[in-house]
């Protein structure tokens, strides 16, 4: 789910692993030469996905082994579920529809599309449950699901490399 610390584990990762850190946003950002808010005002999502299933296999096809964050909707399109999977370890961050509304809360949802509408908490809560049930289906198919509950990102990273090693 967005906000669910995809990245800031992802780092971790990365660094534990020495391999290099991707955030597949940020690759479309650099690739496209505009930032996600701005491809979907302009483009649209469907235009977005597209591009995230495009940016996806080429990614995979430049590094041999690396950590990639994908943004939350990217298992959900296409045969991106069965593509990551094919070609790695895929982990869903089960985090609780109310750790996300706090989260949300305390920050700028500008820069989030999907979210920015959203500005009340019973809004952005309902919206987030019916988000999580229609990719809840997707994101079970995750090689692992690593609930967040009460974790730290260390925490979560360390609960993971474990899960990875065994």
């Amino acid at each position: 789910m967005p906000g669910s610390g995809k990245s800031t584990v992802g780092k971790l990762l990365a660094a534990t692993f020495n391999l290099p850190f991707l955030d597949l946003d940020h690759v479309i950002e650099v690739g496209e030469e505009a930032d996600i808010k701005e491809i979907f005002a302009t483009k649209g999502e469907p235009h977005f996905r597209e591009l995230e299933q495009q940016y996806l296999k080429k990614t995979t096809d430049q590094y041999a082994q690396f950590v990639l964050s994908t943004g939350g909707g990217t298992p959900c399109f296409f045969d991106n579920s069965d593509f990551m999977k094919a070609r790695g370890k895929v982990v869903f961050l089960n985090i609780e529809i109310a750790d996300l509304v706090e989260r949300f809360q305390k920050q700028s949802l500008e820069t989030r599309p999907l979210l920015k509408e959203y500005t009340s908490k019973p809004a952005l809560q309902h919206y987030l449950e019916g988000v999580l049930a229609k990719r809840k289906p997707f994101y079970d198919q995750a090689d692992f699901r690593i609930s967040t509950s009460a974790k730290s990102p260390s925490e979560l990273s360390e609960t993971i490399i474990s899960k990875i090693r065994s």
